[in-house]
């Protein structure tokens, strides 16, 4: 019996020894609401009263970084049997994540558009300008004239039925071989007739040999080229008879050629 009464009170002295333990641990807390002070910088470290079984904390640092700011609560009594450990500060790291945001950014596209648009060249091309004008156009007009020559050429006459030159004859063609060397551009006509006796063959071939005869004289006996003159037999003329004689002869005639 006094076995189980020293062994029951054993372990209620245990059992007290274990709450006083226990409620001497309680106490020994630091009230969690003051835990900051040791991340805060500031020193100095609380100080234990043993006799109030608290700390005082009178910190006289300032923080790093806290100079122009209000911090901490200096003369807090901390209630508590035991030395809080005090918390080193840390830091803050600040871990810097890197996001890819993607952001839509509309940037505008230029889209180049070639329109072929037709352009004016203007060409400077020089312009003709056509004036009809009226142009007296001379137009020479050859006009045969006849020219008269005012040159005394002397009709040669013959005896009835002869072709034979006469002294008288010879003079007369002997003047006009003068007036035409001193005009060479003239050209004569010699016409042969006859007077209107006996046939007309036979006065046609008879008016032939006289202006032949008076041609040859002029060509070989006075020089005069053959080209100034031209002959022509031109026969019987009717003439009246008190006329005949006068229709026996050579005539000059001028021409133009």
């Amino acid at each position: 019996m006094k076995k189980f009464l020293g062994g029951l009170i054993l372990v209620f002295a245990v059992l007290f020894l274990v709450d006083e333990f226990y409620s001497y641990a309680e106490e020994m807390k630091l009230p969690e609401e003051f835990s900051w002070y040791g991340e805060s910088g500031a020193k100095k470290e609380p100080v234990f009263d043993a006799q109030k079984k608290g700390y005082w904390w009178m910190p006289t640092q300032i923080p790093e970084g806290k100079e122009n700011t209000l911090w901490g609560n200096r003369g807090y009594i901390f209630v508590g049997v035991k030395k809080p450990k005090v918390v080193e500060e840390k830091k803050a790291e600040e871990k810097i994540v890197e996001k890819v945001v993607e952001k839509v950014v509309e940037k505008p596209v230029i889209v180049e558009k070639i329109v072929e648009k037709p352009v004016e060249k203007i060409v400077e091309k020089p312009v003709v300008k056509i004036v009809e004008k009226p142009v007296e156009k001379v137009v020479t007009k050859e006009v045969e004239k006849t020219k008269i020559v005012a040159l005394n050429l002397q009709d040669i006459y013959f005896p009835y039925d002869s072709a034979k030159l006469t002294p008288v004859n010879i003079q007369k063609l002997k003047e006009n071989a003068k007036i035409l060397k001193e005009n060479p551009n003239v050209k004569v006509l010699l016409v042969g007739s006859a007077s209107p006796e006996g046939a007309n063959d036979y006065n046609l071939k008879l008016s032939e040999k006289r202006v032949n005869a008076v041609k040859v004289y002029l060509i070989e006996k006075e020089g005069i080229p053959e080209g100034q003159l031209k002959t022509k037999a031109e026969g019987e003329i009717e003439v009246p008879k008190i006329d005949w004689p006068y229709a026996r002869k050579v005539k000059f005639v001028i021409i133009n050629e």
